[in-house]
């Protein structure tokens, strides 16, 4: 496997694990999508989208330190 494609692999991994822990915390936390979208300062459209895997492109890097805050974990953590 080129270099540059274990990369985009490794990319596409990243994101599938964001997506799912966000869905999990969010359960685990008890919060309806409209309340932590709310808490998350983004859309429910968009927090839904990012909850079944896609990776909406007007995202901020601001969203990823909204969701270390709610959910108490660190911005690392959120795509292991």
């Amino acid at each position: 496997m080129t270099k540059n494609k274990e990369l985009r692999r490794r990319h596409r991994v990243e994101i599938h694990n964001l997506c799912r822990n966000v869905r999990r915390l969010r359960k685990n936390a008890e919060l309806p999508l409209w309340k932590a979208a709310k808490l998350l300062k983004i859309r429910v459209f968009t927090l839904f989208l990012l909850e079944i895997g896609f990776l909406p492109p007007w995202l901020s890097t601001e969203t990823l330190f909204y969701m270390q805050e709610l959910f108490g974990v660190s911005v690392m953590e959120l795509f292991l």
